[in-house]
């Protein structure tokens, strides 16, 4: 009963606590540059930056777990069913984006060929990134069944715009997109989590402010 009626609050501190964290700790690290340096380059600093962005993640993907009654509770009666599936997206992104980023690093388990901790943050990083972009497309479905337009159009509007972002942070990887690249890596990556969260968030402050007027 405590998350249903609370999992929107925990969800709104698990993504801002996200998109504040590379500012606040990136601060103390002299080459860090947030609109070219990668987030997970915090994760392979020295000494305490490292263990407190380890922590850090660890207690924001806890967070997003228990937003999931919330959000389960909440979309139950649209279709219970892709409530289940969002609910689902929500356990990807809060594991792969924070715990598990929180419990491995690229530098750890480096065996020479095979870098077990490189692996396990790249592959954790794009399950994130999936869960996050199926997470918004149910959410569009959810409220297109609801018959709330409105909310559907705004979310699919982040959606492409995280689509944008997304592409220009992973362009450098692309052959085709290679020459037309702005080395900004760092800056799209933030933007990206930005507006990918977004539709989340403005899910949650839409329940927390709809509960408090009724």
């Amino acid at each position: 009963m405590f998350l249903k009626k609370y999992g929107f609050y925990f969800m709104i501190i698990a993504i801002l606590s996200e998109l504040i964290l590379p500012f606040i700790l990136g601060s103390f690290i002299i080459d860090f540059s947030h609109t070219k340096t990668l987030i997970s380059r915090l994760g392979e600093a020295e000494g305490i930056i490292k263990i407190i962005f380890k922590i850090w993640e660890i207690i924001n993907g806890l967070l997003f777990f228990m937003s999931i009654p919330a959000f389960f509770e909440r979309f139950k009666k649209v279709s219970e069913k892709l409530a289940k599936c969002l609910c689902f997206t929500i356990i990807l992104f809060g594991l792969g984006d924070c715990i598990l980023t929180g419990l491995f690093d690229s530098s750890m388990m480096d065996f020479g060929y095979i870098k077990i901790g490189k692996l396990i943050h790249g592959s954790s990083a794009f399950i994130a990134y999936i869960g996050i972009l199926v997470g918004v497309l149910l959410l569009i479905k959810l409220y297109m069944l609801e018959g709330n337009r409105d909310m559907a159009i705004a979310i699919m509007v982040l959606f492409i715009i995280t689509g944008v972002f997304m592409l220009l942070f992973a362009a450098p990887k692309i052959s085709m997109l290679k020459s037309i690249t702005i080395n900004y890596r760092g800056l799209w990556q933030k933007l990206a989590l930005l507006f990918a969260f977004s539709p989340f968030l403005l899910v949650s402050i839409n329940e927390v402010i709809s509960r408090k007027i009724q």
